[in-house]
Formats: C-alpha cells, structure tokens, sequence
C-alpha cells in the first residue's frame, strides 16, 4: 500500500480505546504534552516554559535545520516525525514545493493545532496531520524520502523508534536528527533539578553518541554530525536586555565556531545535529 492511500482515510486524532492501549510510558508523554499545548493556547507567553528562554540562543542550529529541509524536501514526501505545534512544517510549506508532508504526534492537542494552524497553507500541496505512536506508527514500508526527528529521540526507546524509522524510509532516504547531547556535566545538573520541564523518561534518556552505534546496528550510516551550543548559552540569560543579550550571543556564538570543532571537546555542546542515512 502507498502512503497515500494510506493516508486518505486515516483519523487525525485517534480514539480513547487507541490511547489506553498505550503503555504507561507513553501515556504519560501524550498527557504532558497535551497539557503543554493547553497552557500555551491559553496563556499564550506567560504559559510556555521557563526554559524557553535558552532556546533564543539557537538561531544558528535553526537555520542550519531550515536551509537542510528547504535543500531536501524539494519534489519528496517528507514525514516531519513528532511534529509538535508544527513549527518545522510550517516553514516547509511556506518556502518548500514537497510532494507529501506528513505530521505525526502522539499528542492529541498538538495535532489539532497543526491542522487548524497549517491546513490553509499551500494548498498545493498534500498534507496530512495525524495522532500516532512514533514507536509503531502503522505507515507502509519505504514509505518517506525525507524526515525530521527534531528534539524527539530522547522521548522514546531509541532500539524500537530507529527500527521504525529505517522500515517506513526509503533506500536511499534521509533523516536528519536534532536533539540534545546528554554530556556536558552542568546542563545535566540543570536538567536533574528542573524535573517539571519534562518527563521522566525523556530526563533519564537524552542521547549521546552511543546513538550513533544504535543507529548504525539498525542499518543506518551516520553522516554530517555537527555539534551547537556552547559558550552562547550564558546570554540567555541577559535576553530581557537586547543589547547586552547580542552582544554576548556573538561572542559566544563566534567562540563555539572553534571550540565546538575540537574533537572531544565538541561533544560538551548543548545541541547536535546529526543525518541518517538508508542505503
């Protein structure tokens, strides 16, 4: 069976006997999740997370990400894997000509956002937001060209979500991965004592390079890993004062340009960036 067909009379949000049948793992991802989206649909800034504000250091990691995409997507049928509020979509349908793009998240509210959010946008092309398991989502064999695992991986068992994606990716087929490096001593500590950011699991799970030896036992080549984020993280804290906030970003960003290329010294980045891919 194609995707396509597939797709066409698939439910975007799945049922109460679907999500009971879930283990108790990913029950409790797609409650903090859905809960998550409520707050932030509700109280808009005052409801995103407090650790929010790191994620304005990222602008270089992001438009790596975009201009990845925009480079790939081209012609293809993109799965953008856990798609969250959509925010990755978004920017593929608005500057990318992709065949299919395909958004699957385990989160109920999430999902509804990207359909009510995304549906309007280039209407040209097919898309698809769906309620699924990331673990077991049910898609045909090589069934993607493209996909997008964006702060993902760490949510789920890497064994099974790595076995799912080489089955349901094409040969041939790419997935670029960006998630946070489970490393570096002090962003560890920081994780451990802000348990109400995340789950459990996802606490316990945060990947470092032993990844690469899973991908690879799953089939994969490992290509284009990039380290970021490193010295930039201070400024963050200075965000309410633009100014200083730059000021700082740049330095810090120009200083992880070199250190983040040492071997070794690389891996205690916050971020990195990595590709799979199918033969």
């Amino acid at each position: 069976m194609k995707i396509d067909e597939y797709l066409k009379d698939l439910p975007a949000t799945r049922d109460e006997t679907w999500f009971n049948n879930l283990d108790s793992r990913k029950k409790e991802e797609a409650s903090f999740h859905d809960y998550v989206r409520a707050e932030e649909a509700v109280k808009g800034e005052a409801g995103k997370r407090r650790n929010l504000k790191f994620y304005k250091i990222t602008w270089k990691s992001k438009a790596y990400v975009r201009s990845w995409l925009r480079k790939h997507v081209i012609g293809k049928v993109f799965l953008d894997y856990a798609c969250g509020d959509g925010r990755h979509s978004e920017d593929v349908l608005k500057t990318s000509c992709q065949r299919l793009l395909v958004g699957l998240d385990i989160s109920s509210e999430s999902i509804k956002i990207c359909n009510d959010k995304l549906g309007h946008i280039n209407p040209k092309c097919k898309k698809y937001f769906i309620q699924g398991d990331c673990e077991n989502t049910g898609f045909p064999d090589n069934s993607f060209n493209i996909i997008l695992c964006s702060e993902v991986l760490h949510h789920l068992d890497l064994h099974r979500a790595f076995s799912e994606l080489y089955r349901i990716l094409s040969p041939g087929g790419r997935i670029l991965c960006v998630e946070a490096l489970g490393i570096n001593p002090i962003i560890q500590w920081y994780r451990n004592k802000t348990p109400d950011l995340r789950t459990e699991f996802e606490t316990h799970h945060i990947l470092t390079p032993k990844a690469f030896k899973i991908a690879e036992d799953c089939g994969f080549v490992v290509e284009e890993v990039k380290y970021w984020h490193l010295f930039a993280i201070p400024s963050a804290f200075f965000y309410t004062n633009k100014f200083l906030f730059n000021v700082l970003l740049n330095i810090g960003n120009a200083l992880d340009c070199v250190f983040l290329k040492i071997p070794g010294f690389q891996k205690l980045a916050w971020q990195f960036t990595f590709v799979l891919r199918k033969r």
